[in-house]
């Protein structure tokens, strides 16, 4: 299936989510997210801001937060992703796209290896962790400079048999569901 064709029918079906089901996949995507070797040890993390029934993040930032973790999102600047730290969710305003991002414009110069782990929005993932986007490509270009390990997050049905990876996609290391983790190598089941 080409990915506009998987794109187009993945967010249809997010629309049609109810808050109680986001609200409960995104608490047990955080619970595995927080148990996480990889994301207990990082100290420096992005996420993304979610909308449109994404699984939300809100809850992973301030307990992030909390937890003394350097918390950065994106911010877009000049057609690029440009992470900034922030300190609280009350730093963020609506964005290029209807999306909350910080309202800082200094640009956060940090080098690819600062970050531990990149917290990364999609519309559709495989089990290899392939991931596709709303098809701007700002979150590949970013990535394509990121050495930290990136996790996808998404809903159960978000997960598709096969996506077409092309040489500018950048696959995920994993992708958490609520009911599932999968690694490129591996996938754990978690009910």
């Amino acid at each position: 299936m080409k990915k506009n064709k998987i794109r187009k029918k993945i967010i249809e079906i997010r629309k049609g989510l109810d808050s109680k089901t986001v609200d409960s996949n995104s608490r047990k995507i955080l619970k595995k997210l927080f148990r996480m070797e990889e994301f207990r040890r990082a100290k420096k993390v992005m996420f993304y801001s979610s909308f449109g029934n994404e699984v939300s993040t809100e809850k992973m930032i301030e307990k992030s937060l909390k937890l003394k973790k350097q918390v950065f999102l994106p911010k877009i600047l000049k057609g690029k992703i440009v992470p900034v730290q922030i300190e609280n969710l009350k730093e963020l305003v609506l964005g290029k796209f209807g999306i909350l991002e910080p309202k800082v414009t200094m640009e956060c110069r940090l080098r690819p290896a600062d970050f531990d782990v990149i917290i990364v929005p999609g519309v559709a993932f495989d089990k290899n962790c392939n991931r596709i986007g709303f098809g701007k490509g700002y979150f590949d270009r970013f990535l394509k400079t990121q050495k930290a390990k990136k996790i996808g997050l998404a809903h159960s049905f978000q997960i598709v048999k096969k996506i077409p990876a092309g040489k500018f996609d950048v696959p995920m290391d994993l992708v958490i569901t609520e009911k599932n983790i999968f690694r490129k190598a591996r996938i754990e089941a978690h009910e």
